[in-house]
């Protein structure tokens, strides 16, 4: 971690409405409500964009040292697989798709090989207020 200086991936004011922990692998962020920005944390490149049932709209991006950040619930994508981003780049939009109770980001940080062995770890561990 020593040397990342990622940013929050919404817009001050926000709440962290869940917390990281055994079976919740991220937080939760209630930000300026439906399709506000979702900013990406740091430089790196779309490793994937998606629709999953349960996470709804989603984009997976790498950044150094084999860190990923995934943002989640998204109503809307605005990056393309593959794309370069800059920190603090508009990625997407806050939404509600996929299985969730209400308008938030659930926003998860992990390590290694996507393709084989990956540790979900805390975003706050990560993340500069």
């Amino acid at each position: 971690m020593e040397g990342l200086n990622f940013s929050f991936p919404v817009k001050a004011p926000y709440e962290i409405s869940k917390y990281y922990g055994e079976n919740h692998k991220a937080i939760d962020i209630v930000g300026q409500g439906y399709n506000s920005p979702i900013l990406s944390v740091s430089d790196g490149y779309v490793y994937k964009t998606s629709y999953d049932s349960m996470y709804g709209n989603q984009i997976i991006i790498r950044h150094q040292n084999n860190i990923y950040s995934i943002y989640s619930h998204l109503n809307n994508i605005l990056v393309m697989q593959g794309t370069e981003v800059d920190k603090g780049k508009k990625i997407g939009t806050m939404g509600s798709t996929g299985m969730t109770t209400g308008v938030h980001l659930h926003f998860s940080i992990f390590t290694g090989d996507p393709l084989s062995e990956i540790e979900y770890e805390d975003p706050l561990k990560y993340l500069k207020k």
